[in-house]
């Protein structure tokens, strides 16, 4: 099921997040490893912050911080 986060990575490039986090999630109740989804909520989050959607991107960070503390700490004090 690792092709549902290179879809949900073709979404985001076209600009829809919300169809992007329905793939990621989708993987991830799949079985992909949670590293590698982790990184695409990162991504999603950091995408959101970019276009100046600091809710959102904290949102999503906060939503899935238990994936890998430190790094969505480290996100999470960015938004901040």
């Amino acid at each position: 099921y690792f092709y549902k986060l290179k879809i949900g990575d073709l979404e985001l490039r076209r600009g829809r997040p919300e169809q992007a986090l329905r793939y990621y999630q989708e993987a991830a109740e799949r079985g992909v490893a949670k590293e590698l989804v982790g990184d695409r909520y990162r991504f999603l989050a950091e995408w959101y912050v970019k276009r100046g959607e600091l809710e959102q991107g904290y949102q999503v960070a906060m939503a899935h911080r238990e994936l890998d503390p430190l790094l969505f700490d480290a996100l999470l004090d960015r938004i901040s």
